[in-house]
């Protein structure tokens, strides 16, 4: 009898063991009818996974890209607006430069229409026995006022062209790419 159970033991042990056997590999590989197993699953995941890492990199190469044309672009835009401002700087400084000139011009003309030199606040007129005047604001004055008018006329010039420089420098848009 001890043989009868102990035999049939092993075959249900056995029984068990296969069946046991067969579900774990119908877990593992599983059936067309129930769906994939284990198996499948971890093609699914493992393709995701792929997937999602190129997505990955591509949004990384996406990202530099962007980056190197937005440095490109901020390169482009800065010498543009240095070229403008430079522009701006030359046209001021011409202009400034002709507007002193043709002043000083018609200063040197006036002087010389009422006889007095450049040079001498006298007109020439020879006074040696006087003292040496100074120079500024304690010289001796302008009996015909063109040297102040010269001086009011060259500061007004100046705060003319500068107020023009700063428009113009305002106007130069530091902000906006063009293309």
């Amino acid at each position: 009898m001890i043989a009868l159970i102990t035999g049939n033991l092993w075959r249900a042990l056995a029984a068990f063991l296969g069946g046991l056997v067969v579900i774990l590999l119908i877990q593992i590989h599983g059936l067309p009818i129930i769906g994939g197993g284990l198996v499948s699953r971890l093609e699914r995941i493992t393709a995701l996974n792929d997937a999602n890492v190129k997505s990955h990199r591509q949004t990384k190469d996406n990202f530099r890209a962007a980056m190197a044309d937005a440095q490109r672009r901020e390169v482009f835009r800065l010498a543009r607006v240095k070229a403008e401002t430079e522009r701006n700087n030359d046209a001021r400084e011409t202009a400034v430069n002709a507007r002193l000139t043709a002043l000083r011009t018609r200063y040197d003309s006036l002087r010389r229409e009422r006889g007095a030199s450049p040079t001498s606040a006298t007109g020439g007129v020879d006074v040696s026995g006087l003292p040496v005047p100074a120079f500024g604001a304690d010289a001796a004055s302008d009996a015909d006022g063109l040297s102040t008018a010269l001086m009011c006329s060259t500061y007004a010039v100046q705060l003319d062209e500068l107020i023009s420089w700063v428009e113009a420098q305002a106007a130069v848009n530091v902000n906006e790419e063009r293309k």
